[in-house]
């Protein structure tokens, strides 16, 4: 099964930031990674109109309701219809902004579910989790909502520790192996890793078994950079 790269775009991105990706890629070609970029809800229909069909488009978040006078919020039919295939949920930026919790990522999980898209579960600890050595605890607690849908397979998982977003701080490869093998192994999937990801770090990083792949934030707005870690290559 190939790895994954996503680039998560956050509240940035342009038609022409898509486009200029699209150039980097040919449309033909195999990548030796499942490609997924997850521009904002405004760009979602056009990344999926414009980027090669090697490439997978997602949101960033989905909303728990169906339809309705829900306003501000998309749902997941929503973002199917506009070519959404995966979707980002529990973001550590979502916890903390808009005070989301397991109540709601749940609810969110299951929209996802209904409508086809694949949830992709965000956890990890702050540095002072980190320093007390708490890691594994936490996200065991953090992630108890989420046995029903682990149980069946239905989720992917993203670990991305607190401390390392947009930070430039990345965990020692050995850190990072040890704590995807222990959530490997209690929860039966292969995360995705996440904090501080660049083009000079990826390829040791992918290397590790436990790790199922990238979730990329800033280096995924370069489109020659991100286009080179989708294609395999280095800088």
């Amino acid at each position: 099964m190939k790895k994954v790269i996503i680039g998560n775009w956050k509240m940035n991105g342009s038609h022409a930031l898509v486009d200029a990706l699209a150039a980097q890629i040919t449309p033909a070609a195999e990548l030796p990674y499942t490609g997924l970029v997850c521009p904002p809800f405004t760009l979602l229909a056009y990344a999926r109109k414009t980027l090669p069909a090697s490439l997978f488009v997602g949101a960033q978040d989905i909303a728990a309701c169906e339809k309705g006078a829900f306003t501000g919020d998309v749902s997941g039919a929503l973002l199917a219809d506009s070519g959404a295939t995966h979707v980002l949920i529990g973001h550590s930026e979502r916890r903390l902004y808009h005070q989301e919790n397991e109540t709601t990522f749940s609810e969110k999980i299951q929209a996802a579910l209904a409508q086809g898209l694949l949830p992709i579960l965000c956890v990890g600890e702050s540095h002072e989790c980190f320093d007390k050595k708490e890691t594994k605890s936490f996200l065991r607690a953090q992630l108890h909502f989420a046995l029903p849908f682990l149980k069946e397979k239905a989720i992917t998982l993203a670990y991305e520790p607190l401390w390392a977003i947009g930070t430039g701080q990345t965990p020692t490869l050995p850190m990072i192996q040890d704590v995807h093998s222990f959530l490997e192994g209690e929860f039966g999937v292969a995360p995705f890793y996440g904090g501080s990801v660049t083009i000079q770090n990826y390829q040791d990083i992918l290397a590790l078994g436990a790790v199922g792949g990238l979730l990329i934030g800033g280096e995924s707005l370069f489109p020659e950079k991100f286009a080179l870690i989708l294609q395999g290559k280095a800088l």
